[in-house]
Protein backbone atom coordinates (compact mmCIF):
# COMPACT_ATOMS: atom_id res chain seq x y z
CA UNK A 1 0.00 0.00 0.00
CA UNK A 2 3.06 2.65 0.46
CA UNK A 3 4.03 2.01 -3.01
CA UNK A 4 3.20 5.51 -4.99
CA UNK A 5 3.47 3.78 -8.32
CA UNK A 6 0.56 1.88 -7.29
CA UNK A 7 -1.11 4.83 -5.49
CA UNK A 8 -0.80 7.16 -8.76
CA UNK A 9 -2.74 4.95 -10.57
CA UNK A 10 -5.91 5.37 -8.97
CA UNK A 11 -9.05 7.98 -8.18
CA UNK A 12 -8.48 8.64 -4.67
CA UNK A 13 -11.75 10.57 -2.98
CA UNK A 14 -14.88 8.50 -3.55
CA UNK A 15 -17.63 11.33 -3.76
CA UNK A 16 -20.20 12.13 -6.24
CA UNK A 17 -19.57 15.83 -6.43
CA UNK A 18 -17.54 17.45 -7.99
CA UNK A 19 -14.41 20.07 -7.02
CA UNK A 20 -13.60 23.67 -7.35
CA UNK A 21 -12.79 26.07 -10.12
CA UNK A 22 -9.47 25.63 -11.94
CA UNK A 23 -8.18 28.98 -13.78
CA UNK A 24 -9.21 29.05 -17.28
CA UNK A 25 -11.94 26.11 -16.81
CA UNK A 26 -15.64 27.11 -16.68
CA UNK A 27 -16.90 27.45 -12.89
CA UNK A 28 -18.27 24.48 -10.85
CA UNK A 29 -20.24 24.71 -7.65
CA UNK A 30 -18.03 23.20 -4.80
CA UNK A 31 -20.48 21.68 -2.48
CA UNK A 32 -19.58 22.81 1.26
CA UNK A 33 -19.61 19.76 2.47
CA UNK A 34 -19.65 15.64 1.28
CA UNK A 35 -20.38 12.69 3.26
CA UNK A 36 -17.55 10.35 2.37
CA UNK A 37 -18.62 6.84 2.51
CA UNK A 38 -17.51 4.12 -0.10
CA UNK A 39 -20.66 1.69 0.47
CA UNK A 40 -23.50 3.94 0.48
CA UNK A 41 -22.63 6.13 -2.26
CA UNK A 42 -21.78 2.95 -4.84
CA UNK A 43 -24.15 0.26 -3.39
CA UNK A 44 -24.14 -1.57 -6.75
CA UNK A 45 -20.30 -2.41 -6.37
CA UNK A 46 -19.58 -5.84 -5.27
CA UNK A 47 -17.09 -6.74 -2.90
CA UNK A 48 -16.68 -3.77 -0.58
CA UNK A 49 -16.55 -4.05 2.99
CA UNK A 50 -19.31 -3.22 5.15
CA UNK A 51 -18.33 0.41 6.45
CA UNK A 52 -18.98 1.20 9.97
CA UNK A 53 -17.36 4.65 9.92
CA UNK A 54 -18.33 7.17 7.65
CA UNK A 55 -16.65 10.52 7.21
CA UNK A 56 -19.57 12.34 7.53
CA UNK A 57 -19.86 16.86 6.63
CA UNK A 58 -16.25 16.31 4.92
CA UNK A 59 -14.97 19.79 4.78
CA UNK A 60 -14.73 19.63 0.88
CA UNK A 61 -14.61 23.07 -0.04
CA UNK A 62 -12.59 24.16 3.07
CA UNK A 63 -10.11 21.63 1.79
CA UNK A 64 -10.09 22.88 -2.06
CA UNK A 65 -10.24 26.42 -1.04
CA UNK A 66 -8.70 26.72 1.79
CA UNK A 67 -6.45 23.79 3.46
CA UNK A 68 -4.56 22.72 0.56
CA UNK A 69 -3.44 26.15 -0.75
CA UNK A 70 0.10 26.25 -0.29
CA UNK A 71 0.66 22.83 1.19
CA UNK A 72 1.75 20.35 -2.03
CA UNK A 73 4.75 19.12 -0.52
CA UNK A 74 2.43 17.27 2.35
CA UNK A 75 0.54 15.49 -0.48
CA UNK A 76 0.72 12.18 -2.03
CA UNK A 77 0.16 13.57 -5.81
CA UNK A 78 1.77 16.99 -6.47
CA UNK A 79 -1.13 19.46 -7.26
CA UNK A 80 -1.07 23.33 -8.36
CA UNK A 81 -3.15 25.81 -6.04
CA UNK A 82 -4.65 26.98 -8.83
CA UNK A 83 -6.20 22.87 -9.05
CA UNK A 84 -6.29 21.69 -5.75
CA UNK A 85 -8.66 18.95 -7.06
CA UNK A 86 -5.77 16.95 -7.85
CA UNK A 87 -4.36 16.85 -4.36
CA UNK A 88 -7.36 13.88 -4.23
CA UNK A 89 -8.70 13.35 -7.67
CA UNK A 90 -5.11 13.15 -9.14
CA UNK A 91 -5.83 11.85 -12.61
CA UNK A 92 -8.58 14.74 -13.28
CA UNK A 93 -7.04 17.87 -15.48
CA UNK A 94 -10.13 20.04 -15.52
CA UNK A 95 -13.13 20.34 -12.13
CA UNK A 96 -15.85 18.53 -14.13
CA UNK A 97 -13.47 15.31 -14.38
CA UNK A 98 -12.97 15.60 -10.68
CA UNK A 99 -15.65 13.04 -9.25
CA UNK A 100 -15.95 9.94 -7.66
CA UNK A 101 -13.45 7.08 -8.05
CA UNK A 102 -15.53 4.08 -8.40
CA UNK A 103 -17.62 6.21 -10.82
CA UNK A 104 -14.53 6.25 -12.78
CA UNK A 105 -13.88 4.45 -16.25
CA UNK A 106 -10.50 3.23 -14.22
CA UNK A 107 -12.59 1.76 -11.19
CA UNK A 108 -11.32 -1.69 -12.33
CA UNK A 109 -7.83 -0.73 -11.97
CA UNK A 110 -8.21 0.91 -9.41
CA UNK A 111 -9.38 -2.53 -7.28
CA UNK A 112 -6.55 -4.16 -9.15
CA UNK A 113 -4.13 -1.69 -7.89
CA UNK A 114 -5.31 -2.00 -4.16
CA UNK A 115 -5.90 -5.96 -4.08
CA UNK A 116 -10.02 -5.59 -5.06
CA UNK A 117 -12.54 -3.33 -3.39
CA UNK A 118 -12.54 -4.97 -0.03
CA UNK A 119 -9.31 -2.79 0.10
CA UNK A 120 -9.84 0.53 -1.27
CA UNK A 121 -10.81 1.56 2.29
CA UNK A 122 -7.03 1.31 2.89
CA UNK A 123 -5.81 3.42 -0.14
CA UNK A 124 -8.31 6.56 1.01
CA UNK A 125 -6.76 6.48 4.58
CA UNK A 126 -3.20 6.56 3.10
CA UNK A 127 -3.95 9.71 0.95
CA UNK A 128 -5.20 11.36 3.80
CA UNK A 129 -3.83 10.45 6.32
CA UNK A 130 -0.59 10.82 4.86
CA UNK A 131 -1.07 14.74 3.96
CA UNK A 132 -3.06 14.93 7.58
CA UNK A 133 0.40 13.47 9.44
CA UNK A 134 2.71 15.26 7.43
CA UNK A 135 0.71 19.03 8.06
CA UNK A 136 0.50 18.15 11.90
CA UNK A 137 4.27 17.58 11.79
CA UNK A 138 5.22 20.61 9.91
CA UNK A 139 3.54 22.43 12.15
CA UNK A 140 1.64 23.97 9.08
CA UNK A 141 -2.15 23.02 10.46
CA UNK A 142 -3.64 21.01 12.88
CA UNK A 143 -5.29 18.33 11.05
CA UNK A 144 -7.07 15.50 12.31
CA UNK A 145 -5.10 12.89 12.89
CA UNK A 146 -7.25 10.33 14.58
CA UNK A 147 -9.79 8.18 13.66
CA UNK A 148 -12.04 10.11 15.93
CA UNK A 149 -11.18 13.11 14.24
CA UNK A 150 -12.85 12.40 10.74
CA UNK A 151 -14.77 9.22 11.05
CA UNK A 152 -17.82 9.14 13.21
Amino acid sequence: MRNPAVLTSVLVVAVAAVPAVRAGYASVPVPETLELNVQANHPDTAGLPKDTKAVPEFSHRRHAEEYLKGRQTFSRFPYEDSFTCAACHHTAQAPEQAGSCLSCKDADRMFAAVGGPGKVKNLFHEVCRTCHKAAAKAGAAEPPTRCSGCHR
